[in-house]
């Protein structure tokens, strides 16, 4: 015969305890979210120069590129064309479909041109 919660001898008593708490349930689910958690990538020069060549080829063209952002919980991606590249403020801006986008340059994990 199987062993249940119902067999004599069993943990019956403590059954009723397996209820959690709302605090205890918001605790574990930001401590996975937190094992998912990624470090910001280090580049090295030759590939932020990589990525300010295509930039600025895409600027000049006017053509369209995808850009990789950098989150980290999960990693976005923004089509558009670039509109503005502002190296001051370490920032560039995207018009979207519907809208403009700045976009920090150490938040750029990959750009695709097409």
């Amino acid at each position: 015969m199987k062993e249940n919660k119902l067999t004599p001898g069993s943990n019956i008593m403590w059954e009723a305890s397996r209820m959690m708490l709302p605090e205890h349930r918001e605790l574990i689910i930001q401590k996975r979210k937190e094992q998912n958690r990624k470090d910001r990538p280090i580049f090295d020069e030759q590939t932020l120069e990589y990525f300010s060549h295509l930039m600025s080829e895409a600027s000049n063209k006017d053509q369209e590129i995808t850009i990789t952002i950098f989150d980290p919980y999960q990693e976005t991606k923004i089509k558009g064309k670039l509109k503005k590249i502002d190296l001051q403020l370490r920032q560039v801006k995207m018009e979207t479909d519907n809208d403009f986008v700045w976009i920090k340059l150490e938040d750029i994990l990959h750009i695709d041109y097409f």
